[in-house]
């Protein structure tokens, strides 16, 4: 059961990436990994990017960062496997 739920997680990051929906997909991640600084930092983007109607350049890097910032810490509490496995969602 376990091993469905992550698989349909995958997913769900890998489809809501191929519409776009970059933000979501990192927010999901989060969500599923229950790393509670990121569902915050991931929510404050999203509303930004409402607010303005798009992702502006510097919230853009700033995401890019606290990504590869989240990414490193899955590696570290769940293996190499895993975070590769997300990683190659993104």
């Amino acid at each position: 059961m376990v091993k469905i739920k992550y698989l349909e997680f995958l997913s769900r990051v890998a489809e809501l990436t191929n519409y776009n929906e970059h933000t979501e997909a990192r927010l999901l991640i989060a969500n599923f990994f229950e790393i509670e600084a990121y569902k915050k930092i991931f929510k404050a983007i999203l509303i930004i990017q409402e607010v303005e109607g798009y992702l502006p350049t510097e919230i853009s890097l700033y995401r890019t960062i606290k990504t590869d910032n989240m990414i490193q810490a899955i590696g570290i509490t769940e293996g190499l496997k895993i975070r590769n496995e997300v990683n190659s969602k993104l």
